[in-house]
């Protein structure tokens, strides 16, 4: 009796969920018409990026995008809650070729993360991909420079980060009623300082997931040696 049960509970809820988008026309002319052809016809007057994808992330569904920031901050919170507290052993010391091979490229890899976020709004990329390539350099500094103990000047950068995430979309709020929505002028097409919020956006995001997501690494990493 529970198996049909749940089962005609989850028939219900399946129901519920398909009807409100079934007149949405997935993969239809109709879908096209009211979400594809607007962001190809209107992104670039909309938000200045010249990179579509860009301008959907950060400005039609940029408060989803702050979401996806919140849960990393989350995951890397509650890992660093179960595994802060296992630092007793310390790790042997990295190779000659591996200390001096992370020294000679990570200023490299830092410059090559932040083109990527910085150049998001025209070429692929951005925030989540760039900050990836920047949490890789700053686990390898962990791993052969700073014994994985976080510099504070990260604490700052990574608070600082979010709350120019937020602080824009508020502003947004305030000035014409919509998160997120164009405050800054959106500059020359296809130009560097374009796309008005979206660049200062990246940024923040960009360095707030590289910091994240290092820490992630460091919490395993360190709290492994007694697990």
């Amino acid at each position: 009796m529970k198996y049909a049960v749940g089962f005609f509970v989850v028939a219900v809820l399946v129901t519920l969920f398909l009807l409100p988008i079934a007149e949405l026309g997935f993969g239809t002319d109709k879908m096209n018409d009211l979400v594809a052809k607007y962001y190809i016809s209107n992104g670039l007057a909309d938000h200045g990026a010249a990179n579509q994808v860009t301008g959907v992330v950060v400005s039609y569904r940029g408060f989803d995008t702050l979401g996806e920031v919140t849960v990393l901050l989350l995951a890397s919170l509650g890992v660093g809650m179960l595994l802060a507290q296992r630092y007793d052993t310390e790790r042997p010391r990295p190779g000659f070729v591996t200390e001096y091979g992370a020294r000679f490229l990570a200023p490299y890899l830092l410059v090559f993360g932040a083109y990527i976020f910085i150049h998001g709004h025209l070429t692929p990329g951005g925030g989540f991909q760039g900050g990836a390539v920047v949490a890789t350099t700053l686990a390898l500094l962990y791993l052969v420079v700073m014994g994985f103990q976080r510099p504070r000047a990260l604490y700052w950068i990574e608070t600082l980060s979010g709350w120019v995430f937020a602080g824009l979309g508020i502003a947004g709020l305030i000035v014409s009623g919509s998160f997120l929505s164009q405050i800054m002028p959106l500059g020359q097409p296809y130009r560097l300082l374009s796309a008005g919020i979206i660049v200062p956006i990246y940024v923040a995001i960009g360095l707030k997931v590289g910091i994240e997501l290092s820490d992630i690494v460091k919490y395993f990493y360190k709290g492994g040696d007694q697990a």
